[in-house]
């Protein structure tokens, strides 16, 4: 993972998480305004105005709620609700849970942000938000901090990683049988991989570098969705033409950029090589220490202002025969001198004889 580009570097080229992997494999909307605003209030009130109770002190950190605490005032749907207002409060509490545990984790998988909680006020409202840039961009910030040696955690979207990684990558996973239902979601075909064996022995992790640094062009599918489609609702790609965008995505202090135009080959478009862009490197290091009473959606404006204007910065390109590219194509020159292909040492080192004798042989 390069943080400067937000894509996975491999021998065949970079490939990446889009907002078409939001899409397809989460159903999250693409389109929408972005999730931005202050991020401090009184989050006590907040949880007593939009759920109905008043959290204890020990159950709020910093602006986060324990997610037990949710599961323990609503987790019995039949017994409580008795009124539009009691199915809105559980609704907003189901919809919070499913941020903590699924889209938005943090480190401690134990506590939400209460920051997301706001925008869950209206529901009409909420539902045409841009659930799926904030998701991703918040993806994106953990990819750039776990490359840092000193981090063992990750947080993010660990769903959104792994069947991405499943579908894009087939080698790590079993053949999967089919879907047999019809509106089911992508990831239902996985549930049996759940089941299987853990293997993290540090072999294991070795073995895996080495796979990935032996990967041909063959070994990545570049558009996994095409005969999936039929199989998904509507709202899936409702938004497709923002997925080709380059364009900055936003999660209150967290902006990183999408850069569409270096995975082309992931939307069946000829890849060339990709325009330089500005590196947000100080973005990177911004956190919301020390910041309470910060307006992100005005701290940010600009940035905002590139996302409304997001279908302006749509690729559009001609299609391509195949995504496999020659490596004397000008992007595979322009690529092998850019960038680092290698994990493991010894990878690096057999992997450079071969590319200076190729380099040798097209010089020539």
């Amino acid at each position: 993972w390069r943080p400067e580009t937000h894509t996975f570097h491999r021998p065949f080229g970079e490939c990446t998480i889009t907002l078409e992997d939001v899409a397809m494999l989460l159903g999250l909307k693409i389109s929408g305004a972005p999730i931005t605003g202050y991020a401090t209030m009184d989050w006590g009130g907040l949880v007593q105005r939009l759920l109905g109770v008043t959290p204890r002190e020990s159950m709020l950190a910093g602006g986060r709620l324990r997610m037990s605490w949710i599961d323990r005032h609503f987790s019995n749907i039949s017994e409580h609700i008795h009124s539009q207002e009691q199915l809105e409060r559980y609704t907003r509490a189901f919809i919070l849970r499913i941020i903590g545990g699924y889209l938005l984790t943090d480190h401690s998988s134990s506590f939400v942000s209460l920051r997301y909680l706001s925008f869950l006020k209206d529901l009409d409202v909420c539902v045409q938000m841009s659930w799926g840039s904030c998701v991703l961009a918040n993806m994106y910030r953990e990819l750039c901090v776990a490359t840092n040696y000193d981090h063992k955690e990750i947080g993010g979207s660990g769903i959104l990683l792994q069947l991405w990684a499943w579908y894009r990558f087939p080698f790590l996973a079993r053949p999967h049988p089919p879907l047999s239902t019809f509106h089911v979601p992508l990831g239902a075909r996985w549930n049996y991989a759940l089941h299987k064996p853990r293997e993290e022995s540090k072999d294991k992790i070795v073995k895996y570098r080495e796979y990935f640094d032996r990967l041909k062009r063959e070994d990545f599918v570049w558009q996994p969705y095409l005969e999936l489609l039929p199989t998904l609702p509507p709202y899936c790609f409702e938004d497709s033409q923002v997925w080709r965008s380059t364009v900055l995505l936003i999660n209150f202090h967290i902006v990183e950029y999408h850069f569409a135009d270096r995975v082309m080959r992931q939307f069946g478009i000829v890849q060339h090589i990709p325009a330089l862009h500005i590196h947000l490197e100080k973005l990177h290091g911004l956190s919301l220490r020390g910041k309470e009473n910060t307006d992100w959606s005005h701290m940010h404006l600009q940035f905002v202002q590139k996302w409304q204007s997001r279908l302006h910065r749509v690729w559009t390109q001609p299609t391509c025969d195949t995504p496999h590219l020659s490596s004397s194509s000008e992007y595979m020159v322009w690529y092998r001198k850019h960038t680092r292909r290698w994990i493991s040492p010894s990878s690096a080192k057999e992997g450079y004889v071969v590319s200076t004798n190729l380099s040798m042989y097209l010089d020539n």
